[in-house]
């Protein structure tokens, strides 16, 4: 009789994480974290085509939480400057866990615009939450809410890969 291993897809994901924070995309290897999830490498790729399939499953894991809490500050009633807030304080985390990994699979396997879809479901995200702010009067910027909700994760992202000034520094900045 087979064994039946529950929750396959999630352990992996687990494991595959584990090896890329704490060695790096290069030795990220198959075989290995099929054998730690106690599976046959053909059952990887029932879950997986290829390796670059694997990790971006891995990265759209830990997205998906960036993108459930821009969901969830939709419907809140704190403050615009504290809902950007968490947004960033996710996106900082996001960032700080995988930037490392990103430029090494730029430096493995060169630049691909494609990857850079994924952040694209933050921007109406983002804009929602402007549009609420807007009909409230909370919102004082001229630039359209599409408009702002780009600058606003631009710049997001930039200061989660360079930390040149402070999130509040950059807040009074936007002079929204």
């Amino acid at each position: 009789m087979p064994k039946i291993i529950e929750n396959i897809k999630e352990n992996l994901i687990l494991e595959g994480r584990k090896i890329l924070i704490e060695k790096s995309y290069k030795e990220l290897n198959i075989r290995d974290t099929s054998k730690n999830c106690g599976i046959g490498i053909g059952t990887f790729y029932n879950y997986f085509k290829n390796k670059e399939m694997f990790v971006h499953e891995i990265f759209m894991d830990d997205w998906r939480k960036v993108i459930g809490l821009t969901e969830s500050l939709r419907a809140s009633k704190e403050p615009l400057k504290e809902k950007i807030r968490k947004i960033y304080i996710c996106l900082d985390g996001f960032v700080d866990k995988y930037l490392s990994i990103f430029y090494e699979i730029s430096m493995l396997k060169g630049y691909s615009p494609e990857r850079d879809n994924d952040i694209k479901d933050l921007y109406p995200m983002v804009e929602e939450i402007l549009n609420i702010e807007k009909a409230n009067g909370t919102i004082k910027s001229p630039l359209s809410p599409q408009s702002l909700s780009y600058f606003i994760v631009s710049n997001l992202v930039y200061l989660s890969k360079t930390k040149y000034i402070s999130f509040d520094e950059l807040y009074s900045h936007m002079n929204i």
